[in-house]
């Protein structure tokens, strides 16, 4: 049996508090999980609160909107969870961007969803940058990679984890207005097969057990593909099968990592510095290139990247206005112009550099890649 409902009050290195309400011990924990293992703070107003109830309080009919979601008169509520849970959760949409806001879940919710993208929204709201980015500090300096999915953030990550960099942040990582500090998400890192087999060290940490299973999992996707690949079976039922099992197959080609494995325990907290920003890209060209980039090309190509991160908002803040055709909610109406207007303010005076490499990636070799690209520290900084 959980102990009785609190409240807990999450700390993301002093720029969001978020309070997790008449929350139990399992229900902070599945917060946290999607968050990381953000520190508690004895007090503070929050700027986020997610509250757990036994049943929401509906007011009037609902109507569904296919199975995502549901409206009546007065309430709009979220029904479908990450990898497609049942939840039901009241999402405030009309008021992101403002607070505090506060998300209300009937208990059993498996995750909250839209939780990480509205936190990067109420971070912009307070001035603070969100950034899909990967990030390191090595040697007291601080590198932020951005880019394109797949584009190689999580690769430079890893070449730097072998050369004594800290982390600070994959897939998010949140830019002070003014540029001259970050702070990242201390979630797991998915590390994906083919990445360990280029850091040994890495893979000679992970039991023998997982990684049968990441081999019997990338021979599985092999053959299930090759299934549907022949002449007289990609066109029939049976191959769209394979395929679909092929897609489930490929997801287990991955595992989750806390940051303090990867990094041998040099994990980031609170800000950190901003000296160098890199804007990674796979190419065609098979020789891997570095050269110095201009700073707000960099800043805006990074906002389309953030944009197209928080697209799932999007078509939430979509299924929001259907419901609610009179109602506009004008900080996500103006989210693409201000992620840019202010990632140009951020990135002014930062140095820049451009890599494009082949894909994969080659891992190890990244590191000195980057490194010579990389400003040197003005005597005395070092």
């Amino acid at each position: 049996m959980s102990p009785d409902p609190s409240t807990t009050l999450l700390d993301l290195h002093g720029l969001l508090t978020i309070a997790v309400a008449d929350a139990r011990a399992d229900e902070v924990g599945r917060v946290r999980r999607q968050l990381g293992p953000l520190p508690e703070v004895a007090a503070g107003e929050a700027d986020l609160v997610v509250r757990f109830v036994d049943r929401l309080d509906v007011r009037g009919t609902l109507r569904p909107l296919g199975r995502e979601a549901a409206y009546s008169d007065d309430d709009f509520l979220v029904l479908r969870g990450p990898r497609k849970t049942s939840v039901r959760v009241r999402i405030p949409v009309g008021d992101i961007g403002s607070r505090p806001l506060e998300i209300v879940a009937e208990r059993g919710a498996p995750a909250i969803p839209f939780l990480l993208p509205i936190v990067a929204v109420t971070l912009l709201s307070k001035g603070v940058v969100p950034v899909h980015a990967s990030a390191f500090v090595v040697d007291g300096r601080g590198t932020l990679v951005t880019g394109w999915a797949k584009g190689g953030k999580s690769e430079a990550l890893l070449a730097f984890a072998d050369h004594g960099a800290a982390y600070v942040g994959d897939e998010w990582v949140f830019v002070t207005g003014d540029g001259a500090s970050m702070a990242g998400l201390p979630e797991p890192m998915r590390i994906w097969d083919w990445q360990l087999a280029m850091v040994p060290r890495l893979r000679a940490r992970i039991g023998v057990g997982r990684r049968l299973r990441l081999g019997a999992a990338a021979a599985t996707t092999g053959v299930l593909s090759g299934t549907a690949r022949l002449p007289v079976v990609r066109s029939s039922a049976p191959g769209d099968l394979a395929r679909r099992l092929g897609a489930m197959a490929e997801n287990q080609r991955s595992l989750q990592i806390p940051p303090e494995r990867v990094f041998d325990g040099r994990v980031t907290t609170g800000l950190v510095p901003l000296d160098a920003i890199v804007l990674i890209e796979s190419s065609g060209d098979p020789q891997a290139s570095a050269e110095p980039a201009d700073a707000a090309v960099v800043a805006r190509r990074t906002a389309a990247t953030v944009v197209h991160e928080l697209l799932d908002l999007e078509a939430l803040h979509l299924t929001w206005r259907y419901a609610f055709p009179d109602r506009r909610n004008a900080f996500l109406e103006s989210l693409p112009v201000l992620l840019e207007e202010r990632l140009v303010a951020a990135f002014t005076n930062r140095p820049c550099v451009l890599v494009r490499h082949p894909y994969p990636p080659d891992i190890p070799s990244l590191h000195g890649l980057i490194s010579d690209a990389l400003p040197r520290p003005a005597a005395g900084d070092a």
